[in-house]
């Protein structure tokens, strides 16, 4: 028995050898190259196509400045639109992020499965005629824009707030959406503003509100905060409602 069981392990080892060459010596395609920025927080993979060897894998721009792969289901960031892409939609809010930081003070949390009868919100951009008109906003962020003093969340939590859109704006290739807010607090006041924010769009028609705020707080007296620099960042994820 023995004596077969020598050319046979012989074999093997020959045969084992042969595939380990012949992996070594099947050509190993080159990956593209890429260039990789970061914008808001977002990832920008810039791509080129040159070494992709044919596999199709690879995304090509819309244009030089919008090159974007974001996940495995190919969607794409693609760029900003002639008129605000959600003219006359509902959607829900499927994420909401905020982080602030300054000199005394550091918080951030991100609502992906907030409690609450409205999840974690939603957002109505109505039509008025082939213009664009109100809407509603409910959200766990505070869309602030400043730079004087700090832009902080709703009494420092993860909150909802159920606000008006009494008019939206949106320039035309700007990738800016401008929302005139009405917000009633728990005593009743009714509180104003005007905030611009950042529209992100992708591909498989979600869409990104975001605000990039930085500033120097000069404190004094009756100031809640500290004198010196802050940013805070916040950002809500739209996917329209079906």
């Amino acid at each position: 028995m023995k004596k077969y069981l020598l050319p046979l392990l012989t074999l093997l080892v020959v045969l084992s050898s042969c595939q380990k060459e012949d992996d070594i010596l099947t050509p190993v395609p080159q990956p593209p190259q890429t260039t990789t920025t970061n914008i808001n927080g977002d990832t920008i993979i810039n791509i080129d196509t040159t070494n992709n060897n044919g596999t199709g894998n690879v995304l090509q721009a819309f244009e030089d400045d919008y090159v974007v792969s974001i996940d495995n289901n190919n969607v794409t960031v693609v760029p900003p639109s002639a008129a605000f892409p959600g003219w006359g939609k509902n959607y829900n809010i499927t994420k909401a992020e905020f982080s602030m930081i300054s000199v005394d003070t550091s918080y951030s949390y991100t609502s992906t499965n907030f409690q609450s009868t409205w999840g974690n919100g939603y957002a109505n951009f109505h039509k008025n005629g082939n213009n664009y008109g109100g809407g509603e906003l409910m959200t766990t962020v505070h869309p602030r824009n400043g730079s004087t003093l700090p832009t902080h969340a709703n009494s420092y939590l993860e909150k909802l707030m159920d606000m008006t859109i009494t008019q939206y704006t949106y320039g035309a290739y700007s990738g800016i959406l401008g929302l005139d807010i009405d917000y009633v607090t728990c005593n009743g006041t009714l509180v104003q503003w005007h905030v611009d924010m950042v529209v992100t769009e992708y591909s498989d028609g979600t869409l990104e509100l975001s605000i990039d705020n930085t500033g120097y707080c000069t404190g004094g007296t009756g100031s809640n905060f500290g004198t010196g620099p802050w940013n805070s960042q916040l950002k809500i994820t739209l996917v329209e409602q079906i």
